[in-house]
């Protein structure tokens, strides 16, 4: 939290400005993650998912991308070998209850499938998500955010052009109806 709400951290008395007021929740932790440094796109053709993180330290925006991907498939993971588990469990309960042989091949045929799905799951790290380009610490020349000095400039120059061009044809436009 201190690390999202510089602003609001004391880091000389290690403790919030005023507890009260400016303790951030939860809540307004992940809402700042998810809109302002968290990226998350998917290319529809080829099914990519790019997972970018804008952050002002470097190696800690590099840090949170791989192991936000870690996470990820950490939890996809357990969660399938969770629900694989109880289908095993409910289908040996449904071939000790039945006697007739197809059904018996069938619910075999179920559990050799759940049982695959649970060893893809416990055997391989990247389940859900296979890392194409890990992420890595940009160069410290690389420009990763706006350039606040170019936009400035340019932001003077249009302005200046609007206002010359607004002025002339304000003076054309009286200068027209004086005559007439």
């Amino acid at each position: 939290m201190p690390l999202l709400f510089p602003k609001r951290w004391n880091s000389a008395k290690k403790q919030w400005n005023d507890p009260e007021r400016d303790e951030p929740t939860q809540s307004m932790a992940y809402r700042y993650f998810s809109r302002k440094i968290l990226l998350v796109t998917q290319d529809k053709k080829s099914k990519l998912v790019t997972l970018q993180i804008y952050w002002r330290d470097r190696e800690q925006a590099a840090e949170w991308a791989n192991e936000i991907v870690q996470r990820i498939n950490a939890e996809m993971r357990a969660r399938v070998i969770s629900q694989s588990d109880a289908s095993i469990r409910y289908l040996q309960a449904e071939l000790a209850k039945t006697a007739e042989v197809s059904i018996r091949e069938a619910i075999s045929r179920l559990m050799e499938v759940q049982i695959k799905q649970r060893m893809i799951a416990n055997v391989t790290q990247e389940y859900a998500f296979r890392i194409v380009d890990r992420a890595a610490v940009p160069d410290r020349d690389e420009k990763v955010s706006p350039r606040r000095t170019l936009l400035a400039i340019a932001g003077f120059l249009l302005g200046l052009t609007f206002g010359v061009a607004g002025v002339l044809l304000l003076e054309n436009f009286r200068s027209r109806k004086s005559q007439a």
